[in-house]
């Protein structure tokens, strides 16, 4: 059988679930099983290449074929408020069979709640049943999320939307493996549209962000970075959280790059340039990857001034020296928090929701980011210094940021305006002597 024929009869005839590429880079789909006990009935296959789940759905296809298996399947017409309570239901199931992260689940089944209210408060979408929606049911939904915020007083937001949609799109995902929905229209389509790409609800308009980013770079000067760091986030009060900004500011690192980063990945140069080796990043489940966005990110040394070097030597110091940690992937940003054993807490790598939760804490009053703004703001405006006070040449700048495309560096990074600048010392700001 062909790779096509093979999807099909996976979703049509054993209710299997879509293709995904999980955190860690690996593939994954799964099959109900009728009486099976463990891990919430289902059966999985995971390999490392997409090509060679083929062989194995095809090996189930087979059995199923001949009666060596049976899959559970339910032919019901489930509303969307219904099909999230029974996915609550499984979610919650998760924390019979010990799973590693109660957190996380508590925030997905709040999160799905939320989604069925906002199904709720429209008539059309809410008593439709799901394997039915299409496109005009899916706008219903987009305005539906926009009536609620607006109802609070809160403006439309592009990230909300964008969240509320992606549970929306776990919850289709959820209803093809346990309802055998095949839908012709989905999520995914619907937010493909060429209006609802123009239409700014699911998609940052690309020059208002950069116009956002220039006004920041014209507010943002170098002595403006010195004050946030020794007043708004100081090492005194907050530690980990200005050794983590710190090095965003002098790095230009992406955010899961830099929480991925090890004691082992801060190099001392043979020639007196000190650098940070980029070989790996954090997922969303709070594990580590070997590889970064793009290719030319992989394995890439990223330059650092001898204040940087310092700083973080004196750092990794003080977590090797600390009793109470126990850190035993030697992250260098950890979460401490977790398994807490006689005192001890084990180090974790940090996940996306905690990292934006916790950003927010430090940028207040004159610090402030406008929506859409977080970490992304320190690597363009590092990009931005090494450019505008020629530190560095475009090349190098787009090589350090792991960027394969230079024009993406010039586009979306490098956001130079018409201010006068003062002149400065390129070695003190290399030294990392100037904020």
């Amino acid at each position: 059988m062909d790779k096509l024929n093979i999807e099909r009869d996976w979703y049509e005839k054993l209710s299997g679930s879509q293709i995904t590429q999980l955190g860690n880079g690996k593939w994954q789909t799964y099959i109900p099983i009728e009486g099976k006990v463990t891990d919430l009935g289902r059966q999985r296959i995971t390999v490392i290449k997409r090509q060679d789940l083929y062989p194995k759905m095809e090996r189930l296809l087979n059995m199923h074929k001949m009666g060596k298996l049976r899959v559970s399947r339910k032919e019901l017409n489930h509303t969307v408020a219904e099909m999230i309570l029974n996915m609550q239901i499984d979610f919650r199931g998760k924390e019979t069979f010990g799973h590693r992260d109660k957190a996380w689940i508590t925030r997905t089944v709040n999160q799905l709640g939320v989604v069925s209210d906002i199904v709720r408060t429209d008539e059309q979408i809410a008593r439709k049943p799901f394997k039915e929606w299409g496109y005009s049911d899916y706008d219903a939904f987009r305005l539906a999320v926009a009536n609620v915020k607006s109802q609070r007083g809160v403006g439309v937001s592009i990230s909300r939307t964008k969240r509320m949609f992606g549970f929306l799109g776990q919850v289709e995902s959820f209803a093809r493996v346990k309802y055998n929905m095949n839908n012709e229209f989905r999520v995914c389509d619907y937010r493909s549209e060429k209006y609802i790409q123009q239409s700014g609800f699911l998609r940052v308009d690309s020059k208002a962000r950069r116009i956002k980013l220039k006004k920041l770079m014209h507010t943002w000067t170098i002595p403006m970075m010195a004050e946030f760091f020794n007043q708004q986030c100081t090492y005194e009060e907050f530690p980990l959280w200005h050794m983590i900004l710190y090095t965003f500011a002098n790095t230009g690192l992406r955010n899961a790059e830099l929480f991925g980063l090890k004691y082992s990945d801060i190099k001392r140069g043979n020639n007196s340039t000190d650098f940070i080796q980029v070989n790996g990043q954090c997922d969303r489940a709070r594990g580590w990857v070997a590889h970064t966005k793009s290719e030319a990110g992989d394995n890439r040394p990223v330059p650092i001034g001898r204040g940087l070097y310092k700083k973080l030597t004196n750092w990794i110091e003080q977590l090797k020296n600390n009793p109470l940690i126990h850190n035993p992937d030697e992250i260098l940003f950890p979460h401490a928090m977790g398994n807490t054993n006689f005192g001890i807490q084990t180090c974790r790598y940090y996940s996306a929701p905690t990292r934006l939760r916790l950003f927010r804490k430090f940028m207040t009053g004159k610090f402030a980011m406008p929506e859409y703004m977080a970490f992304h703001f320190f690597r363009s405006w590092i990009a931005t210094q090494w450019k505008a006070h020629e530190i560095w040449n475009e090349y190098d700048i787009g090589v350090y940021m792991g960027h394969e495309d230079l024009n993406v560096t010039k586009g979306s990074y490098i956001a130079l305006t018409n201010t006068i600048l003062d002149k400065i010392d390129i070695q003190d700001f290399k030294d990392n002597e100037l904020f």
